[in-house]
């Protein structure tokens, strides 16, 4: 006679994976949130430091900024830029600037904004 699992007992399987499933896709979402905020964190602190560099050569902040773009400083005039850093073309966030503050504000799925001062680097979820 063949030996062979019964209804009941596959049955019992799928709902302990089911429950274990429910159990860690919270866990899992929260961690790619974290990465998330931790990408747009990192973004806007370096433009804050490209831009102050930017400011003490050129006396001002670079034009309003957009995903993608590269912005360059050419701190002793030579012609060669010591400072190139793109603005992120992240699928996560959207980056823009202000006269007193660089922004990135959350896209596809991602509902958190962040924004940081540029003056002081206060950095914050508005």
């Amino acid at each position: 006679m063949k030996k062979a699992f019964t209804l009941l007992e596959l049955l019992i399987v799928v709902i302990i994976i089911a429950v274990l499933v429910a159990i860690a896709a919270p866990s899992y979402y929260n961690a790619v949130e974290k990465a998330k905020d931790s990408e747009a964190k990192g973004a806007l602190a370096e433009l804050r430091k490209v831009f102050i560099a930017y400011q003490s050569v050129h006396g001002n902040f670079p034009s309003p900024i957009s995903n993608g773009q590269v912005i360059e400083v050419d701190m002793d005039g030579s012609g060669f830029p010591e400072i190139t850093v793109g603005v992120p073309d992240s699928r996560n966030y959207t980056y823009s600037s202000t006269a007193s503050e660089i922004r990135a504000v959350g896209k596809s799925g991602t509902t958190k904004k962040w924004k940081i001062t540029l003056s002081s680097g206060k950095l914050e979820s508005y």
